[in-house]
């Protein structure tokens, strides 16, 4: 007996039968690509989006301007960061300047701590290395 059905949203549709083989209500050998959810291909999309240092920027900048995560994008303590020391990497050394002052001042950041952190920031755009 042969089986012609595929998983659709992580629970396999009800087949039928017949002529003693399982059988799908769906087109036969559909790509499974097609049958997957919009989450379901987000999911598998996003982390090729960050797999360089310029499309993890993008996905930082998309959550950022869009608030697509459950909280504001302020509420996280390593979006920001990620921001912007991804942009001083990827050579916007003013723009990770901008979002390290917003950062410092909304979490009250010690003198010492701000210091290191502009400081890595200005390391990381010294050592671009275009791997974006």
């Amino acid at each position: 007996m042969g089986v012609d059905f595929f998983a659709v949203g992580g629970v396999n549709n009800i087949p039928e039968i017949k002529d003693g083989v399982a059988r799908n209500l769906m087109k036969p050998r559909q790509p499974r690509y097609e049958l997957l959810t919009a989450a379901e291909r987000d999911a598998i999309v996003a982390p090729r989006r960050g797999a360089t240092e310029r499309g993890l920027l993008d996905l930082v900048r998309e959550i950022r301007e869009r608030q697509t995560n459950y909280f504001p994008f302020d509420m996280y303590t390593q979006l920001p960061l990620a921001y912007a020391l991804l942009s001083a990497k990827l050579g916007n050394l003013a723009s990770a300047e901008q979002e390290l002052d917003r950062y410092i001042s909304r979490l009250k950041v010690d003198d010492d701590a701000s210091v290191k952190l502009k400081q890595l920031a200005r390391e990381y755009a010294g050592n671009t290395t275009g791997a974006a």
